[in-house]
């Protein structure tokens, strides 16, 4: 919720870091590390404009959509989760 709430004031200045987690963290051997990454890109997503976070998805959704086929059921949920907000 906290990450939530300043995601919404400061997208484009949290965006920096969070993509940081992701891309150190999306091929992660833990499955735990690779959910907690689509999580976090996902809390950016509600109720922002799709402008504000285009750029990292246009980078990134082809990362995403891999994560369809993960062997954790967890990330795959998540990632399918991801997809549908966007």
């Amino acid at each position: 919720e906290c990450l939530k709430n300043i995601a919404y004031f400061y997208t484009k200045e949290i965006l920096n870091y969070i993509g940081d987690y992701f891309e150190k963290n999306i091929y992660s051997d833990d499955w735990k590390a690779r959910n907690t990454s689509l999580i976090s890109i996902s809390v950016l997503i509600k109720g922002r404009e799709f402008a504000d976070i285009h750029n990292f998805f246009s980078t990134h959704f082809d990362t995403i959509l891999n994560m369809v086929g993960d062997k954790s059921i967890n990330v795959q949920v998540s990632a399918l989760w991801l997809i549908q907000k966007i």
